[in-house]
């Protein structure tokens, strides 16, 4: 075996081996996300940006921003129901700053909620400046998206003798703005012996209730408790016909987990919206 061949044999060795020693820690490190703001006008379609790379360890990333001049809420429409969308409030996004992608993705990082899975989302924010942005491995960080906005002024519907009327197959929204999660009251007139239906539907999560039991009763002008039983679709029916009259339905405010010793603060993200009717 000649002199060059050896060398040759001892160079590929020793890559080999340098290949097997030397850790594996040369892997390029976990890019960084970047914010470019842009404003989002009420009822205004717009499709963000894909991220972008600025070639220097960091993608740029297309956040719309969008002004609440009062309590209320948002209805947000995307073209894509695939698209996650990201909502962040004003203080935690930052224009320019480099977040890594763990931590805007735990559920204590930028974003205050998470929407995903539809094409319509209604959401209860009380006034401020938010922020709208997604990613997602299959658009790129894209998305086109609009929002209505309806302002909600706190209700005087909190017991029986200041109940709001609302006539039969007629639906009504209710929303429970931070801070005001007291039960609202409700006063429907039944003109003939019948059964009633009662259905009770989430819009922020687009999705009626599933719980076992109603977030709302039912009572006659007395003040009596009127059962009603579980049916299809999550509706509540009568369990008998009831008499021509005056009835009251109480709707409650349901938290996800109420508050406890270890856990002060109650899930109140959802459950803010709800839309009543009956028949």
């Amino acid at each position: 075996m000649n002199n060059t061949l050896k060398r040759t044999i001892a160079a590929l060795l020793a890559v080999t081996m340098l290949a097997v020693l030397v850790p594996h820690s040369a892997q390029a490190k976990d890019y960084t996300y970047k914010f470019k703001i842009t404003t989002l006008n009420q009822k205004e379609w717009k499709e963000t940006s894909k991220l972008t790379d600025n070639k220097n360890g960091s993608w740029i990333c297309e956040a719309l921003k969008i002004s609440l001049p009062k309590d209320g809420y948002i209805k947000l429409e995307v073209k894509d129901k695939s698209t996650p969308i990201y909502i962040s409030n004003k203080t935690k996004i930052k224009e320019g700053k480099a977040y890594t992608k763990e931590q805007w993705m735990k559920p204590n990082g930028l974003f205050i909620s998470s929407l995903s899975g539809s094409t319509t989302y209604y959401k209860v924010l009380p006034k401020g400046d938010y922020y709208l942005y997604t990613y997602s491995d299959s658009n790129k960080g894209s998305m086109k998206v609009r929002y209505t906005f309806k302002s909600e002024t706190n209700p005087i519907n909190y017991n029986r003798t200041s109940a709001t009327k609302i006539d039969s197959s007629k639906k009504t929204t209710i929303v429970f703005n931070d801070g005001y999660e007291y039960s609202r009251w409700y006063k429907i007139k039944v003109p003939s012996k019948k059964k009633i239906t009662i259905t009770l539907k989430q819009l922020d999560n687009d999705q009626t209730i599933d719980d076992a039991s109603p977030y709302f009763f039912v009572f006659n002008s007395k003040g009596k408790w009127v059962k009603c039983v579980k049916k299809k679709n999550n509706t509540y029916t009568s369990n008998a016909k009831l008499s021509a009259g005056t009835y009251y339905i109480r709707v409650d405010y349901p938290c996800m987990h109420p508050a406890t010793e270890k856990n002060p603060t109650p899930w109140s993200d959802y459950y803010r919206i709800w839309q009543l009717s009956w028949k």
